[in-house]
C-alpha cells in the first residue's frame, strides 16, 4: 500500500477471513493508518459481486455488530407499495 501500491486482492482476501472476527477490528485500524482510507474504499473498488458484498459484510459486522443488524433488518423490511384494486 505505500508508494501509491495497489492493494493485493488475495491478501486483502486473506487476512480479512482468516483472522477470527474479535482481531478483524485492530486489522481495520492498521489499514486505515497505513493506507490512509478505510478498508471499504479498496474492497468497493477491487472486488465485485458476492465476494465484495461477503468482504463488506464481514468487515461492517466486526465494526459493529449490532449496526450491522439493525441495518440488515431495517433493509429487509422496506417493502416495494403494490397498488391495491379496490373495485373487487
Amino acid at each position: 500500500l505505500t508508494d501509491k501500491k495497489k492493494p493485493d486482492k488475495v491478501l486483502m482476501k486473506t487476512a480479512i477471513l482468516s483472522l477470527p472476527m474479535q482481531h478483524l477490528p485492530k486489522l481495520l485500524d492498521e489499514y486505515t493508518a497505513v493506507a490512509g482510507h478505510p478498508i471499504e474504499k479498496d474492497i468497493e473498488k477491487q472486488f465485485s459481486g458476492d465476494a465484495k458484498k461477503a468482504l463488506l459484510a464481514l468487515v461492517q459486522c466486526s465494526r459493529n455488530a449490532s449496526i450491522y443488524f439493525a441495518n440488515l433488518l431495517n433493509d429487509s423490511m422496506k417493502v416495494t407499495q403494490f397498488p391495491i384494486d379496490e373495485t373487487g
